[in-house]
């Protein structure tokens, strides 16, 4: 089913519904006015399909070529370039464009090590894809990679200022939530693989900030996370509470840049895992 935030409520769209899934990808593709899913999977194969939703409906996508079937993905749309970006996932070590029409292979040479479970956001302030985390060769990872098409067109790994380590960030983690926000990238939650989270960073470009807010969420996993640009907030939406995922949650928060405070508690989407997007870049 589909969902609309207005910035007061959630309401249902009467809309024909795209096969159910999980662990797909979504981003708004600023260029064509649309939001652009892609794969995810039915809970017993992945998917490889390409969905586009206009905001009042869902339509199937029929490129020439297309990415590997895949969950787990990073997925984010470069408005540099004009494309949507896919990432890695499970058993897919590559990266693919969306130009609004097709998909290609992208001829980076060099990619991070492959992983899925990752988030990936564009920050627009330093003209950079903004990759984090994931589970790459069974690992549970808290590496920084950044790809600037404007600068370096490559990717690089992030590193703390005056040293060759890797920049600090959140702890190593899978199945976070993550956002553009402000021009920055907004990191929430997820899972080292033994508990759930509920810490907040924020990406300026060349290191995480952290923040120590009065009162959070609980932790989760899963969940969703999209920056409402009309109320100047991030939505927080959903998720599960437990690291095996059968805690699921129905919740919505919003975090003003320094301080979260939750939602109403009247007609939300079903308790689920959910892909949450917004009609901007942040």
């Amino acid at each position: 089913d589909t969902w609309l935030w207005d910035g007061t409520n959630w309401t249902p769209q009467a809309t024909a519904p795209v096969p159910a899934r999980r662990f797909s990808s979504m981003s708004f593709d600023l260029l064509n006015n649309v939001t652009v899913m892609f794969g995810g999977d039915t809970g017993s194969a992945p998917l490889a399909d390409t969905w586009l939703w206009s905001g009042t409906n869902w339509s199937q996508a029929n490129p020439a070529s297309s990415p590997t079937a895949r969950n787990t993905q990073g997925q984010a749309y470069d408005p540099v370039r004009h494309v949507t970006v896919i990432f890695g996932g499970v058993g897919a070590p590559d990266m693919w464009l969306w130009d609004g029409t097709n998909w290609s292979l992208d001829s980076t040479s060099a990619f991070p090590p492959a992983r899925s479970y990752v988030n990936m956001v564009y920050d627009l302030q330093h003209a950079d894809l903004v990759l984090f985390g994931g589970t790459s060769a069974g690992v549970v990872r808290n590496d920084t990679w950044t790809f600037g098409y404007t600068y370096t067109q490559s990717w690089v790994l992030a590193t703390s200022l005056g040293s060759n380590s890797t920049a600090i960030g959140p702890t190593a983690r899978r199945n976070a939530s993550a956002t553009a926000e402000n021009g920055a990238a907004l990191v929430f939650g997820g899972s080292d693989g033994t508990n759930v989270l509920n810490d907040v960073t924020e990406w300026n470009g060349s290191q995480w900030l952290y923040f120590q807010p009065a009162s959070s969420p609980p932790a989760r996993q899963n969940s969703s996370l999209a920056f409402d640009s009309v109320t100047g907030t991030a939505v927080l939406f959903a998720g599960n509470s437990s690291v095996n995922g059968t805690a699921l949650l129905s919740d919505t928060w919003f975090w003003n840049g320094g301080a979260w405070s939750q939602g109403p508690v009247g007609a939300n989407p079903d308790r689920k895992s959910t892909r949450l997007n917004s009609s901007h870049l942040g």
